[in-house]
């Protein structure tokens, strides 16, 4: 299939959700991104077959200082509009209940692909959508001219600056068969796992290549790579850093109940409960990623009604 492309550059993007999960809070909302992409393929009638995420700048909307003993307290929102007696704390009465709520700003530029046999969507009717739509939730309140492109050249030429949010779905594989400990352990280890040679990231041993194949998933606030030390062996050592750009996040749902007919289901589709799938995802600089096509995510079913995101051939 040949593919034709549409970048969506600097989208600001205000107050999108930033928990993933009830018990995940970050600012890559890679499922978000990706039904935005259908559904501004529904809207103007061709349905892109991937979407690229690139990364520009995030802002989570909170506090931290002494009050909060340090840690970071997303900001919170409270109902100011009675609907019942249920939306009212249950120790004060003159209060409504809190809805614990995460959000964060996002500028990203999105790369819509398309099957060049469809053709693209056209320019005034993307517009009309971008007017009025919302990614993760959050309005989107600027961005740039929507700007056709042809080839992968085209792309690399287009997207000068942000990073590339990459699946890393292989940091979930362990011999011990525990996806979970693996995520913790991809995530918090000190020297994380070196990057397959599969990811072919641009650079010379004199730059910071070494340093990526040593595995660096940390930078400092200026977004520059961290110095380094060396073991006896002469091994890359990575400093720790707060930052990191392995992040978990949520790539998809698995039904715990039936599919079934339901009072107040959305349109009146079959309804199920479903428990959120957790993934990896890294952020890697345009300037590096060598790969041809740009990293593309898709949506897809896999059997037993389990909906995913993915950038593997499913």
């Amino acid at each position: 299939m040949s593919l034709e492309y549409l970048l969506l550059p600097r989208l600001q993007v205000q107050a999108a959700n930033a928990q993933a999960a009830w018990w995940l809070i970050n600012a890559a909302p890679v499922m978000a991104a990706t039904m935005f992409a259908h559904n501004l393929g529904r809207h103007t009638g061709i349905l892109p077959v991937g979407v690229g995420i690139v990364h520009h700048d995030a802002q989570l909307l909170g506090e931290k200082g002494k009050m909060f003993y340090g840690r970071f307290r997303p900001q919170q929102r409270r109902g100011a509009v009675y609907i019942d007696g249920d939306d009212y704390s249950s120790k004060n009465k003159h209060a409504l209940s809190l809805q614990p709520t995460a959000s964060c700003h996002l500028t990203w530029s999105l790369l819509l692909a398309f099957d060049d046999s469809e053709g693209l969507p056209g320019t005034a009717k993307v517009a009309d959508f971008l007017a009025g739509a919302r990614l993760a939730g959050g309005q989107i309140v600027d961005h740039a001219k929507p700007l056709p492109l042809s080839t992968g050249e085209e792309v690399r030429r287009a997207i000068r600056s942000g990073f590339w949010l990459i699946e890393r779905q292989d940091l979930m594989e362990t011999d011990d068969g525990d996806p979970l400990d693996a995520l913790i352990r991809a995530t918090t280890l000190r020297h994380p796992p070196k990057i397959p040679d599969s990811l072919n990231i641009e650079g010379t041993a004199s730059s910071s290549l070494s340093l990526w194949r040593a595995g660096v998933r940390g930078s400092n606030r200026d977004g520059n790579l961290p110095e380094t030390e060396l073991s006896p062996g002469g091994e890359s050592l990575v400093p720790a850093y707060r930052e990191s750009w392995i992040v978990p996040t949520t790539l998809g749902y698995a039904p715990i109940t039936e599919f079934a007919d339901r009072t107040g289901a959305r349109e009146g589709y079959p309804h199920a409960y479903a428990e959120p799938l957790v993934g990896l995802v890294q952020y890697v600089s345009v300037n590096r990623y060598a790969e041809s096509p740009p990293p593309l995510w898709r949506h897809a079913w896999l059997p037993n009604d389990v909906f995913v995101v993915t950038q593997q051939e499913v």
